[in-house]
């Protein structure tokens, strides 16, 4: 979305570390969460008012509902989705991007030109890895 700020997650497996991780001042901002459907956000709402998180908004039915819904406004590249169109754009299409073969990470259409992606063996940012 547009000015927003977002953790480097890889998984939401770091979500709890990097929360308590964070300095006492950004606990008092507001904070506007959203996921692909909006089952995440509910299990980290809780833990987010342990943590003592005043002002936490969610979008209730994820980034996917707020697609049907509001179409693009103020969001800004791709969506990643769990299913085999990897990635979606606003209008619920796919998109084309791939996954990686050798590290999973999704690829998108631009990504796929770089001379250093060869889709059966390795994308640009693993490359160096094998």
């Amino acid at each position: 979305f547009e000015n927003a700020k977002s953790l480097p997650l890889e998984n939401f497996r770091q979500f709890p570390r990097m929360m308590q991780e964070l300095p006492e001042s950004e606990r008092a901002k507001p904070i506007v969460m959203f996921c692909t459907g909006g089952v995440r956000c509910e299990k980290a709402m809780p833990y987010l008012q342990e943590l003592g998180f005043k002002e936490i908004y969610q979008l209730h039915g994820g980034i996917l509902k707020y697609f049907e819904e509001c179409g693009g406004a103020h969001y800004q590249g791709e969506c990643f989705v769990f299913d085999d169109r990897i990635a979606i754009d606003p209008n619920l299409q796919p998109t084309g991007a791939k996954l990686c073969i050798a590290c999973q990470a999704p690829v998108t259409l631009a990504e796929q030109t770089a001379t250093n992606f060869a889709l059966t063996q390795h994308c640009q940012d693993c490359v160096s890895l094998h």
